[in-house]
C-alpha cells in the first residue's frame, strides 16, 4: 500500500506527540518493546569532489562551477546504482557522499572555506583504486571514532568508491578526491517499529519517490524509528546497523 505525502505527514504527527522528548538521559543503545532509547547520533560522512571544485566554491568562481544536476552512484542501502546531486545552485556547491544508510550530499556556501576534515585521497583515472581501500576505510573509522563498522560496511563502501571512479573515468575531470565531514552531533529518540504499530495501528516506511508515493506501508521487520529534533521530523527506515554504527548513549 503507497502512502502520500500528506497522510505521512499526518501519521508522523501522532508518533512525535507520544514519544518525543529533547530530554537527555541513559538509556540501553537498541530499542526494544515499551523501552524507546534516548541517543547521540554523530557520524563522518564520505566526500567525493572532482578537480578544483572545492577551490572554485571557496573563491566564489561560480562561472567555473558545474550547473547542479544528478549523476548516478552506487546506493549502499538499496544496493544498486541510484542518483545523487552534484553541481551549484542557490549560493551552494553540493557534492556526492557516502553515509552509513546511502548516498546523500556535503554542501558548501560558496566562499566559504569548505569543512572537509584534513585527510584526503587523490584518485586518477590510471589509479589502481585496489591499494587504497584500506587506508580509506581505516580514515573513515578513525574519523568516527569506531573500532569496527557493522553490516559489511567496507564490502559496500568498495562499490560505491567503484562507481565514483567509473563515473570519473566517463567524465571530463581529470582526477577525483575522498575526503570526509563531521556531521553535527545531534539529539535521538528511537523506538521499535511494535511501538509505533501498538500506537498507531500501522508502520510506514520510506520510498522517496515524490509526494505521491512518499512511503508504503510496512510489516517493520527489523526496523526502527528515529525522531530527530529540529522540526522535529521522523526517519522510519532505520536497521540495527544503522544504529551501531552512528548511534551512542549518553
Amino acid at each position: 500500500m503507497i502512502i502520500n505525502k500528506t497522510d505521512f505527514l499526518e501519521w508522523q504527527k501522532k508518533v512525535i506527540e507520544k514519544y518525543y522528548t529533547d530530554k537527555k538521559y541513559k538509556t540501553a543503545l537498541i530499542p526494544t518493546i515499551n523501552n524507546p532509547s534516548c541517543l547521540k547520533q554523530s557520524k563522518t560522512i564520505m566526500v567525493i569532489h572532482f578537480d578544483n571544485l572545492v577551490s572554485l566554491s571557496n573563491k566564489s568562481q561560480v562561472n567555473k562551477l558545474p550547473e547542479k544536476h544528478k549523476i548516478t552512484l552506487f546506493h549502499i542501502g538499496r544496493m544498486k546504482n541510484d542518483f545523487v546531486s552534484i553541481g551549484y545552485k542557490e549560493n551552494e556547491m553540493a557534492y556526492p557522499a557516502l553515509d552509513f544508510g546511502g548516498l546523500t550530499n556535503y554542501k558548501q556556501k560558496i566562499s566559504k572555506k569548505s569543512e572537509l576534515l584534513p585527510k584526503k585521497f587523490k584518485i586518477e583515472k590510471s589509479t589502481d583504486i585496489t591499494h587504497q581501500l584500506d587506508d580509506i576505510y581505516n580514515t573513515w573509522k578513525r574519523y568516527n571514532k569506531k573500532e569496527k563498522f557493522y553490516g559489511n560496511i567496507k564490502i559496500k563502501m568498495n562499490k560505491f568508491l567503484r562507481s565514483a571512479f567509473k563515473y570519473l573515468k566517463s567524465s571530463e575531470y581529470t582526477k577525483m578526491y575522498i575526503s570526509y565531514h563531521k556531521l553535527p552531533e545531534t539529539h535521538r529518540i528511537l523506538v521499535s517499529s511494535k511501538d509505533i504499530k501498538e500506537h498507531t495501528g500501522c508502520y510506514y516506511e520510506r520510498i522517496f519517490q515524490g509526494d505521491d508515493k512518499f512511503a508504503k506501508k510496512s510489516s517493520g521487520k527489523n526496523l526502527y524509528t528515529v525522531i530527530q529534533d529540529g522540526l522535529p521530523t521522523i526517519n522510519t527506515n532505520i536497521n540495527k546497523f544503522n544504529i551501531l554504527n552512528e548511534y551512542t548513549t549518553y
